[in-house]
């Protein structure tokens, strides 16, 4: 069984400028390196970087940031101030009792869909007043896939096994990763629709390094 961390993501986009302006100048995340076709973040420990996506594609993602436990309203508050909040029946966040935690969703310009997930049990406190800088780690990455039972069985031959080792369905979203390392992969069968989104999931290229 083998601890997930997500250290390295590779995703594309087709607004590569606009996101990248987001990422840094809005969300201040600071960026590692960069060309005219893609640029390289570092949040927490993982590196993000996203590329040009080609002519006539436009990717998007799932991915969830770690907020700290005590710093939900803070959070939320801060980047309402920047974007709008994706709402779901005229709600702006949801609580998941099974893994107590709060999330808010918004999309960025690359139309990725944007968690800040506040593990309120297990993520660790923050004392200073919020800023993104405080975000603690990628703690998810949705993969669509096509077969989401092959999938499965490719990730259990490296350790990756589902959270508490539960049956994967056909269907469905199922966490990839142990309930105490808190960091998932998310598999994504085609054409289902995404929380706080009226978005269907759809298979793009990326590429995740977990160590």
């Amino acid at each position: 069984m083998t601890p997930l961390h997500i250290e390295s993501i590779t995703i594309y986009s087709a607004a590569l400028e606009a996101t990248r302006n987001f990422y840094r100048d809005t969300l201040e995340f600071p960026i590692l390196k960069e060309s005219e076709t893609y640029f390289t973040l570092q949040i927490d420990s993982t590196s993000f970087t996203i590329h040009q996506a080609p002519p006539e594609e436009a990717p998007f993602y799932h991915f969830a940031f770690d907020v700290p436990s005590n710093q939900f309203e803070e959070a939320k508050n801060w980047i309402k101030e920047h974007v709008s909040l994706l709402t779901d029946e005229g709600h702006d966040e949801v609580y998941f009792q099974t893994i107590d935690a709060k999330s808010i969703y918004f999309e960025d310009p690359s139309g990725n869909i944007v968690e800040w997930i506040c593990r309120l049990s297990d993520s660790p406190s923050s004392s200073v007043s919020f800023h993104p800088s405080l975000l603690q780690k990628v703690s998810e990455m949705s993969l669509v896939v096509h077969d989401k039972l092959a999938a499965a069985e490719q990730l259990e031959t490296v350790g990756v096994l589902s959270r508490d080792h539960q049956p994967v369905p056909s269907e469905g979203l199922t966490f990839m990763g142990e309930r105490e390392d808190a960091a998932y992969l998310l598999l994504v069968p085609k054409n289902r629709v995404w929380y706080f989104s009226d978005k269907l999931s759809v298979v793009h290229p990326l590429s995740i390094r977990s160590s």
